[in-house]
Formats: C-alpha cells, sequence, structure tokens
C-alpha cells in the first residue's frame, strides 16, 4: 500500500508519509498523512482487518502549524486532528 500512495503523489510537490505508530503491531491501522505546503494537512487511516475500512479527513490549520499535531502518518493512524480545537 505505501508504495501505491506514494507513487500516485510521486509528480507533485506533496508530502506523502505512510507508516504506523512506533511499536504498533504489523495488524494495527495503516496512518497516511499529505502535506502540501506549511499549511495543508490531509490524514488518513487504513484499517488492515477484513473490513479494510478507510477514513480521511482535513486537519484544521491550527492543529498543522509546528508546535501542535502537525501533519505524519502515525497521527492518521491514531485518529488525532479530526476535530477543531475550540
Amino acid at each position: 500500500m505505501r508504495l501505491a500512495v506514494e507513487k500516485s503523489f510521486s509528480d507533485t510537490d506533496v508530502r506523502v508519509e505512510v507508516a504506523r505508530p512506533e511499536g504498533s503491531a504489523p495488524t494495527s491501522p495503516l496512518g497516511i498523512a499529505l502535506a502540501a505546503g506549511k499549511d495543508d494537512c490531509v490524514l488518513g487511516r487504513v484499517a488492515v482487518d477484513q473490513n479494510a475500512s478507510v477514513a480521511v479527513w482535513y486537519v484544521p490549520r491550527v492543529l498543522a502549524q509546528p508546535g501542535e499535531l502537525g501533519c505524519h502518518a502515525a497521527d492518521g493512524a491514531l485518529e488525532l486532528g479530526q476535530r477543531p480545537p475550540h
């Protein structure tokens, strides 16, 4: 899956990150982060069980800032940043 996602964005300026949280099992959900510029971030979470459910959401700009949540694949796997902070 990692190669398919990275290949889909290889000709763009979008930073692609695909990972699981550190220390998680190989059957844990996979996180995907797509970042364009310093403020635009889309996170995704892919379950690797038989349902193979997929969730995708846009991270509010305030949470994508340095010192806040950021835009990392592990955050997608943990379903962080789905709601505005206020």
